[in-house]
């Protein structure tokens, strides 16, 4: 999306406010990011009805998951991570998608580990640590294949 005023003032007529680049509604499962880029080639959107009755172009669950993956792998931000997991969740991932884009970003490791580390974190019934989260960031980085 565009930073221009002109964006900003159509989503304010949508009833989002905004904090930073994150745009909210007051549903809080609703929440918009504009960082002010376009879309990757690759990205694919869904069409979304406000309750006011407009509609929005979403990017699709899948692209936003591999776009907090990669912000983990890349850049190693931990809050990516559990971003992730909740997108994975989401109802409408499409799990085929997003395996087939993850294999062609060569995310398909990371993500493995990622979700490896969920089940068992889910598994023993404690929250990640900052710690654990720390290590997780490591292992997806070092097994994403960076040129060399």
């Amino acid at each position: 999306m565009p930073s221009v005023p002109e964006a900003y003032a159509v989503l304010e007529a949508l009833g989002f406010r905004r904090s930073g680049r994150i745009w909210l509604l007051d549903d809080p499962r609703i929440v918009f990011e504009a960082p002010g880029s376009f879309p990757d080639r690759a990205d694919e959107s869904d069409e979304i009805e406000t309750p006011q009755g407009r509609k929005l172009a979403m990017l699709k669950v899948e692209d936003m998951a591999l776009w907090r993956l990669r912000e983990a792998v890349f850049w190693g931000v931990r809050d990516a991570i559990q971003q992730t997991l909740w997108l994975l969740e989401a109802p409408l991932l499409d799990r085929a998608r997003l395996e087939q884009r993850a294999r062609t970003e060569h995310l398909d490791s990371p993500l493995r580990i990622l979700e490896g580390a969920a089940t068992a974190q889910a598994t023993a019934g404690v929250p990640f640590t900052d710690d654990a989260l720390r290590e997780l960031v490591t292992a997806m980085t070092r097994s994403y294949p960076f040129p060399t």
